[in-house]
């Protein structure tokens, strides 16, 4: 079964990431009932997904992997009649932090690590995801063109987004420095990639050093990434490409926009450290 689905998943155009999660979620549920989920019956699939919704360690997001993972195994299977049995999940959508300009500059500042300081700069200047960031290889900035590739996105989109001016010198000093072999932010051996815990975990530690009193994750610096743009001036047609939104309303769901011009697109990194007329 395995790699059937890895295969049809792969096709379907889904990421690697989504495959793992569900792949996590089945074999969960495979240990527990020491069978697969199709020879499961209703009332046990939906008796063991209350138990997971009532463990407080259980969040919405590991709940809603469980759920998306057996409908898209039932339906895989031709069984999809079990799905109207399943739960339709609503999240209360909760208003996101928002950093300050000079909250951010706090946070690029605090690191020992030149690493650190460049990886956290890098996320908000171009409101990269965790995962994005942590796969980056040297070879996806081009410096003179002043992009960056981003591959593996989480709708299996690549994209190419600007590389903000006051980055080029911090990524020299950086490649300088640190000589990475294949991925921009190495892990342990030149052979992997950091792990995307070790960069929430630097990142928490920096908040706290910082006296921020604010709930900030990685994805912060990407919500910040993205009002700033609009309150800089982006429209959200162009702020939605730049974000790998798989629809505009996305886009619109998580900031307050009002009505704005199109415009080019650029990193508000560059902005807040423009000098001063």
């Amino acid at each position: 079964m395995y790699n059937e689905v890895y295969r049809n998943m792969s096709l379907s155009g889904k990421s690697k990431s989504t495959f793992d999660n569900y792949i996590k979620s089945i074999a969960k549920i495979a240990l527990h009932f020491n069978k697969t989920p199709l020879e499961l019956s209703d009332d046990e699939i939906n008796d063991y997904l209350l138990q997971l919704k009532e463990k407080k360690q259980t969040s919405y997001t590991a709940f809603k992997h469980y759920v998306y993972a057996l409908r898209y195994i039932f339906k895989y299977s031709g069984r999809e009649e079990k799905n109207i049995k399943l739960p339709v999940l609503k999240k209360k959508k909760a208003i996101p932090d928002i950093l300050s300009v000079e909250e951010c500059k706090v946070i690029f500042k605090i690191p020992d690590l030149l690493k650190y300081r460049v990886m956290f700069t890098l996320i908000y200047s171009a409101g990269l995801r965790i995962r994005e960031v942590a796969q980056l290889k040297i070879a996806d900035i081009d410096l003179q063109r002043m992009t960056i590739y981003v591959r593996d996105t989480k709708y299996a989109k690549n994209r190419v987004v600007p590389l903000a001016e006051n980055m080029k010198v911090g990524i020299k000093k950086y490649l300088e420095t640190e000589n990475p072999n294949i991925w921009l932010f190495q892990g342990y051996g030149s052979q992997k990639h950091i792990a995307t815990t070790s960069i929430g975990r630097m990142l928490k530690q920096t908040v706290k050093a910082a006296k921020i009193n604010k709930k900030v994750t990685t994805h912060t610096l990407r919500h910040t990434y993205a009002t700033h743009c609009v309150e800089m001036g982006m429209d959200p047609f162009t702020l939605k490409e730049l974000l790998g939104h798989e629809s505009l309303q996305t886009t619109l769901e998580y900031i307050n926009l009002t009505a704005v011009k199109r415009s080019n697109s650029f990193s508000p990194f560059d902005k807040i450290y423009e000098a001063k007329s």
